[in-house]
């Protein structure tokens, strides 16, 4: 039966005491004898409804060469069906299935090769690596990214560009939402598990100030573009982050003074300000980017978007940024958009300006959507 289903390495059968009685696995025969006290066992055996079954947590077993797996068991009755007189155990082969499937859900070229430093990662809702298809994060250690990636229901998805470990990444998760009648509402069994995909965009240099970076940025991304399509990026800064939004979408930017703080709004809703004669939202995007509070300085500045094409929906609003950029002129041939890299609608960004070709700097121009930035603010409010 075992040869049947590859997914697993060992079937095994053990009695009403937890005792080992045979295994699928010949290598393995030296188990048969010992007693499982493994709280799974312990619930198969109290367990009389041959539908219902347990699963081990992902621990280190024996029965899988002292390495992470889940166990799962159901109980066997008696032939009168009155009494459980043991059960059966099912190993599943974690390590080759997990990073078969992580694998399989990676980008790729066009050779069938995943990215560059892209890598996926299943985790439970703790945080906790299950697998990993890069090896320096290990099965075991904690994912230190934030908590939005994981506090998800089942079958939704949450995705973000951050900086992570010295890169930044565009990062999908999304929380399992079963499988057929498996950890379906019908199910006993409970185990969410997050399936979380790192996109790479780029180098994240601490090494350079923050006004170098600047320069650096200012000055790398106008081009001759006599014989190409282009589009005009009005770029700004919020802190070290290289921010844009399509020129097309910006008004101006203004001063903060006037700025007031609205009482009890959402972290995002800065405050409102007078704009020609009309009261506007000013949006912090400080908590989007990972960034801590910082109070608003007399040199900030606010950046006015517009929103003529959106219903039910303020025709303008403003960005709190910490100085303005250039307005380059971006070739179409260096513009990636967001949603061909990594799914779901909570990223922000609508677009990446890319490096040239054997540039240093391998930082990216993320690119806003101003109307993705209003229905976040709309949904948090």
């Amino acid at each position: 039966i075992n040869a049947l289903y590859t997914v697993y390495t060992n079937l095994f059968i053990f009695d009403k005491n937890g005792k080992i009685l045979a295994l699928s696995k010949h290598s393995d025969e030296h188990f048969v004898g010992k007693v499982l006290n493994d709280e799974y066992i312990k619930q198969v055996l109290q367990n009389s409804d041959t539908s219902v079954y347990s699963v081990s947590s992902f621990v280190k077993s024996p029965l899988y060469n002292g390495v992470e797996t889940y166990i799962y068991g159901a109980s066997i009755l008696s032939p009168d069906f009155s009494e459980v007189v043991g059960g059966i155990g099912v190993v599943f082969d974690s390590t080759p299935q997990f990073e078969a499937m992580l694998l399989d859900a990676l980008p790729k070229d066009e050779k069938g090769d995943v990215l560059d430093n892209c890598f996926g990662v299943f985790a439970d809702k703790n945080k906790n690596i299950i697998s990993s298809t890069n090896k320096k994060y290990q099965t075991g250690a904690r994912l230190n990214i934030d908590d939005e990636f994981f506090k998800l229901q089942n079958g939704i998805g949450f995705a973000n560009i951050i900086l992570f470990d010295g890169s930044y990444f565009a990062v999908g998760s999304r929380c399992s939402g079963g499988y057929r009648e498996y950890k379906s509402d019908n199910d006993s069994y409970k185990n969410d598990v997050v399936a979380i995909v790192f996109i790479y965009l780029g180098q994240h240099s601490e090494s350079l100030n923050i006004q170098q970076k600047k320069r650096d940025k200012s000055t790398s991304v106008s081009h001759n573009l006599e014989h190409e399509e282009f589009i005009e990026i009005a770029t700004f800064f919020i802190d070290d982050k290289w921010l844009g939004v399509r020129a097309e979408n910006i008004l101006e930017a203004i001063s903060v003074k006037g700025l007031t703080a609205v009482p009890g709004a959402n972290k995002m809703l800065l405050g409102r300000t007078n704009y020609n004669g009309r009261t506007i939202d000013v949006i912090t995007l400080r908590g989007e980017l990972g960034l801590n509070h910082k109070d608003v300085h007399e040199d900030d500045q606010i950046v006015i978007v517009r929103l003529e094409h959106i219903e039910n929906m303020p025709k303008q609003y403003g960005i709190l940024v910490n100085e303005l950029g250039e307005i380059p002129e971006v070739p179409l041939h260096r513009v990636d958009k967001l949603d061909s890299i990594v799914g779901g609608t909570e990223l922000l960004g609508d677009m990446i300006v890319k490096p040239e070709v054997g540039q240093i700097d391998r930082e990216m121009l993320v690119v806003i959507d101003p109307s993705k930035v209003i229905y976040k603010l709309v949904k948090k409010a």
